[in-house]
């Protein structure tokens, strides 16, 4: 099973963002139902046996609300965006959270990717390689979106979801669900 760890967005949130992807110039628009901070990907195809004891794992652990607020728009990619996001601010209390659901991963036997944990919301896809006056589009739409920001809120929980990637874009189904506050 396709599965990942995920901080579903305050509430509020969500319209803003949609109302963004309204005037997007060019991708395409990610399905606002699966608006969300990746906290760790598990990978492709988990066990049930593993995903079992990251739900165990995920399930002990008490730590405070988290904070979200999004500071900005960017892309990500190496030679050409391949996705345009909001950012999310990388508070303590976000980054204390994704080390230890990264943590339980790992100690159900699951090996995460090595990168640096880049918080954010994918609002768009690039299908292609983006170059030329789409490119100089999408400069100008941040350049013009650069004051974009929605205020931190605390954030009371996360999920741990099966993902099943379709033509139509990925679908989430939420397997668990676990509270923060309960320190």
């Amino acid at each position: 099973m396709r599965a990942f760890v995920a901080l579903d967005l305050p509430p509020g949130a969500e319209a803003p963002l949609v109302h963004l992807q309204e005037r997007l110039p060019l991708g395409r628009a990610t399905d606002p139902d699966t608006f969300h901070v990746t906290l760790a990907f598990l990978g492709e195809e988990v066990d049930d046996e593993t995903l079992g004891m990251v739900h165990d794992g995920l399930a002990a652990l008490r730590l405070p609300p988290v904070p979200v607020a999004v500071t900005g728009l960017g892309t990500l990619g190496s030679a050409s965006p391949a996705i345009l996001m909001a950012e999310v601010a990388l508070t303590s209390e976000l980054e204390t959270l994704q080390a230890r659901v990264a943590s339980c991963a790992r100690r159900a036997g699951l090996t995460l990717e090595r990168r640096r944990f880049r918080p954010h919301v994918t609002l768009a896809r690039f299908r292609h390689r983006v170059a030329g006056a789409d490119l100089e589009r999408l400069r100008r739409f941040l350049e013009a979106e650069a004051r974009f920001r929605l205020e931190p809120v605390p954030v009371t929980s996360f999920a741990l979801y099966a993902s099943t990637l379709t033509k139509a874009g990925p679908v989430h189904e939420e397997l668990a669900r676990y509270r923060l506050g309960g320190l």
